[in-house]
């Protein structure tokens, strides 16, 4: 009977190993049990024809408009020249409907009017949480030797990666760019959340990781438009400046002070592109300098 049971149990025991991805422009869906159970996302790719074990493995964060192919397709040449794998996660409004659901990394369940957050949410529930599986997912189909992977975001996808960093201290990032991001979360455990850290899991010492980061928080000069659509307008946000310019100049300048506060490292960089306003192609050639010094 023993015998029996371990025959029945071995097409359970010996999954097939993801095939790897091709040369080339695709997408492939990633579903992991212990991260997104029920909520399979898309992963839209790049891999170069010149691209080998030794190459990066770089993941670009789309906008609030969800559109990962057309970020896709404004980073294939950087990715080409670089050998570097490109991967572009799709946040789907179906399962991750609200900005607290995406960019502020489903970390809480709800938040209401009044800005408070409430309903925690486990680790394993937030899209924080998803970078690492993909890339290590990557990693395995394609045999590289990468330990970390480069990451950028524009717009609300600079709102997702300016806040993984805090909330995801151990993340495999080894360098970010947050580009032209609408408005922030200060490392301030006084402020509360979404505008601060107060009332989440973030504790000093992962804010001091943050701000000790390789992050360069990019800016587009003419990115001026106080009455753009998409901006929030919340006396929290408007407390961080008029628009997005003002506002990233906003945090970049607390958060060095809170490192010079804390007696830590500040790593990060400020990097303002004249002549260029919310528009991601623009903004690629700062952030490829940026990710590839």
């Amino acid at each position: 009977m023993g015998s029996l049971w371990l025959l029945l149990a071995l097409p359970l025991l010996a999954q097939p190993a993801a095939p790897p991805l091709a040369a080339g422009k695709g997408s492939f869906v990633f579903q992991d049990a212990a991260v997104n159970a029920g909520r399979p996302i898309t992963v839209w790719y790049y891999r170069p024809a010149g691209s080998g074990p030794d190459s990066d493995v770089l993941f670009v964060m789309h906008g609030v408009n969800r559109d990962a192919g057309r970020y896709l397709d404004e980073w294939i040449d950087v990715a080409g020249r670089h050998r570097a794998v490109l991967l572009c996660p799709e946040f789907s409004e179906a399962d991750w409907p609200e900005d607290i659901n995406y960019n502020l990394g489903n970390v809480f369940q709800t938040i209401d009017e009044s800005g408070r957050a409430a309903g925690p949410q486990s680790e394993a529930r937030w899209s924080f949480s998803l970078l690492d599986p993909i890339f290590d997912s990557v990693v395995a189909r394609l045999s590289l030797r990468a330990r970390g992977y480069l990451l950028y975001g524009h717009s609300a996808g600079a709102q997702f990666v300016h806040r993984l960093l805090f909330f995801r201290p151990d993340a495999k990032v080894k360098r970010a760019v947050s580009a032209n991001a609408g408005w922030y979360m200060l490392p301030d455990r006084a402020v509360p959340f979404p505008y601060g850290l107060k009332g989440t899991s973030v504790g000093e010492d992962a804010v001091r990781k943050a701000l000790g980061m390789p992050l360069t928080i990019l800016l587009g000069e003419e990115d001026v438009d106080s009455n753009h659509k998409w901006l929030r307008k919340t006396p929290e946000a408007m407390r961080q400046g008029a628009n997005r310019f003002e506002r990233g100049q906003y945090y970049f300048a607390e958060a060095r002070k809170i490192a010079g506060a804390l007696g830590t490292a500040f790593g990060w960089r400020l990097v303002t592109a004249p002549g260029v306003a919310h528009h991601d192609k623009q903004m690629v050639p700062f952030a490829e300098k940026a990710l590839f010094p």
